[in-house]
């Protein structure tokens, strides 16, 4: 058999990309060392190889990478010349390309109807657009993501972060949760989330920047860490709490009283994710006496039929989170 004793594929046998390379070798009679990778915890190998999309399928020959199925598939058809699988005439060549690029973009495309939201059902970020959208009575398709083996469709919409929640409107993606919310409140107007006029809106987004790099990076912390570290990031989350308490007094919302808005929604995650971060990190933060404001606002919040409607189930939410503090603080 023709090969290479230096050849090798990384990738994951479940992976469309993956056997297009695996067939292409196999046709030609190519031997070479196949590498299973496991997408939750790259190997070094991996990340050297394909440094930028960190995606598979790599083969590698002689120390050299070659990422991206389709270059591969040149690559073999280039350096092993028996059995062509690409025609020899230019202009063919050229053509087979063409339609090669646009069988992948359009089973993409093909995937993107109106309106789309990619995320997981576990993702506070992913809840923020949800309860948006049903506050406003507007229906969308909801693609769940497997954040361990990232769909095509997820890394084609946002390829520099390869996160959720992607919210797709006639084929264009948004991303990011609260650049989301906004793009939600300017396309529909009606029930609006966000005070209409600037200063106010200035004042909501500041806050829920507060939200998010403060008080959710502390609490991330106390969760992922243990001793001295975790008794650091806890005193900071209780202050971040406490400042939030003192914007909270004497209102039943973060809008105000009537209903909730921008700012109850990206603070929707201490009413509830919260406590299962307290749970499996073993650590306390929240309580009645302490910030009372906020526990009245908790009920208040879980007690919105659209927000109630559309939690996620508790004992999923533990396995979720005993597997990360599990992967972050081994014992």
């Amino acid at each position: 058999m023709a090969g290479s004793a230096d050849l090798k594929l990384l990738g994951t046998r479940q992976s469309m990309f993956l056997q297009r390379v695996v067939w292409a070798l196999k046709l030609k009679g190519i031997e070479y060392e196949f590498i299973e990778e496991d997408l939750f915890n790259k190997s070094s190998m991996h990340l050297k190889s394909n440094p930028v999309q960190k995606t598979v399928p790599v083969l590698i020959r002689g120390q050299k990478p070659i990422p991206e199925s389709k270059i591969i598939l040149e690559y073999i058809d280039e350096t092993w010349k028996e059995r062509p699988n690409l025609p020899q005439d230019p202009l063919k060549r050229a053509y087979m390309r063409f339609w090669a690029k646009f069988i992948d973009e359009r089973k993409i495309m093909a995937a993107v109807g109106n309106l789309k939201l990619l995320g997981t059902r576990h993702s506070m970020f992913t809840q923020r657009v949800v309860w948006a959208l049903k506050l406003k009575g507007i229906e969308v398709e909801f693609i769940e993501e497997d954040l361990v083996n990232k769909s095509l469709l997820l890394l084609a919409l946002n390829p520099v972060h390869k996160k959720v929640p992607v919210l797709v409107h006639g084929g264009k993606p948004i991303i990011d949760s609260k650049i989301i919310l906004e793009y939600i409140d300017e396309t529909w107007k009606e029930r609006r989330l966000f005070p209409q006029h600037p200063p106010e809106r200035a004042y909501v987004r500041f806050w829920a920047a507060f939200i998010d790099d403060k008080l959710m990076e502390a609490s991330k912390k106390a969760f992922a860490s243990t001793g001295d570290d975790q008794v650091k990031a806890i005193k900071s989350t209780v202050e971040a709490l406490q400042l939030l308490e003192e914007e909270l007094h004497g209102k039943k919302f973060f809008g105000g009283d009537q209903e909730i808005g921008f700012l109850d929604i990206v603070a929707g995650w201490i009413a509830y994710w919260l406590q299962f971060i307290e749970e499996i990190g073993g650590f306390k933060v929240m309580d009645s006496t302490r910030f009372p404001c906020l526990d009245l606002w908790t009920k208040n919040f879980l007690q919105v039929p659209s927000i109630e409607q559309n939690l996620p189930p508790p004992d999923e939410l533990r396995n979720v989170f005993s597997a990360i503090r599990m992967a972050m603080c081994p014992k």
